[in-house]
């Protein structure tokens, strides 16, 4: 299989970043800017590479790939805490250490429900935005309505002021991540992307525009329904397209050929996401590190681990064989 070179680049980034923003303790306007972009562009980069299949074969694939891993690292981290509870000599009981992280995995209803695993929102509203995709297909007219449809949802339901945190919280995340996979779809389909890659002009314009406007818009957050500093949906979505693609415009510019780590960065994209969370309360609490080289560390911790999930339990980040 042929990589594309900035993909790999991009994803290892982005997932750098998703750690660090876990991690805390970073100025707010480096916050406001990563912010900016990082889910959008996970969901963008998703869209680029989607290979459309039939719907039936779409769950199936996409049930591997994304929801047993969800499951898996969501089991994994309830015996992690189970383990340090008695570890602890704190109370096990029935309600709060196995059914509410169970339901936790689904809903996020904290009072009733406990995520283990609270990241996994990511793969569960992948899995949704491709299996929509692949059910609608090539149909560009549907496609795009259904796109507009979810952008007037989110307006709407952030002008009311409707953040749902119950069983409700996946599918409302779907209506604001959708819009980009199917962008990334877009930019591939027209070769979007590669036309503006070679516009140097265009690129450093786009870069500086993404800067000044994500500072100013402020603190965004799918997971966490937030806009910025005048909640304008429309504005979030602009400022996010242009700054995905400009980050990738940016990253193009490295000609070298992806080194083996950040191949397995890219790769080990599930591995790292999922539990980065573990490692940063012993690094940001007990060793006081610095956010940025703690971030790093964490990734480089995750190495071994990755080569671990890949050849022995391939399934549990979403492979078929190692």
């Amino acid at each position: 299989m042929n990589r594309i070179n900035w993909i790999d680049y991009s994803k290892a980034c982005l997932i750098y970043f998703v750690v660090l923003i876990h991690y805390g303790h970073i100025n707010d306007n480096v916050l406001n800017l990563i912010c900016a972009i990082n889910m959008p562009a996970f969901f963008f980069i998703s869209g680029y590479l989607h290979k459309t299949s039939e719907w039936k074969s779409s769950i199936k694939k996409n049930f591997q790939r994304l929801i047993i891993p969800a499951i898996g690292f969501s089991l994994l981290y309830m015996a992690v805490n189970t383990i340090t509870y008695y570890i602890e000599n704190q109370t096990l009981s029935l309600q709060d250490n196995l059914i509410k992280p169970l339901i936790g995995i689904i809903r996020y209803d904290r009072p009733n429900a406990t995520p283990p695993c609270g990241v996994i929102w990511f793969l569960e509203v992948l899995f949704l935005c491709n299996v929509v995709v692949d059910i609608v297909k090539k149909n560009t007219a549907f496609i795009t309505t259904l796109t507009l449809l979810c952008v007037a949802a989110t307006f709407f339901l952030t002008t009311q002021e409707i953040v749902n945190k119950s069983y409700g919280f996946i599918p409302q995340r779907f209506l604001a991540c959708f819009p980009f996979v199917v962008a990334g779809i877009l930019f591939r389909q027209y070769n979007l992307l590669e036309k503006f890659f070679k516009n140097y002009v265009l690129g450093i314009i786009a870069i500086a525009a993404f800067i000044v406007s994500s500072i100013w818009n402020g603190r965004v957050g799918i997971m966490t329904w937030q806009f910025g500093n005048s909640n304008n949906v429309l504005l979030f979505f602009t400022i996010a397209i242009i700054g995905s693609i400009s980050f990738f415009w940016l990253i193009e510019k490295i000609k070298y050929d992806t080194p083996s780590v950040i191949l397995k960065f890219s790769t080990g994209t599930i591995t790292i996401l999922c539990l980065h969370k573990m490692m940063i309360p012993v690094l940001s609490h007990t060793l006081h590190m610095n956010p940025y080289i703690g971030s790093l560390l964490i990734m480089v911790i995750c190495l071994p681990l990755i080569l671990f999930f890949d050849k022995y339990t391939p399934w549990l980040v979403g492979r078929k064989r190692a």
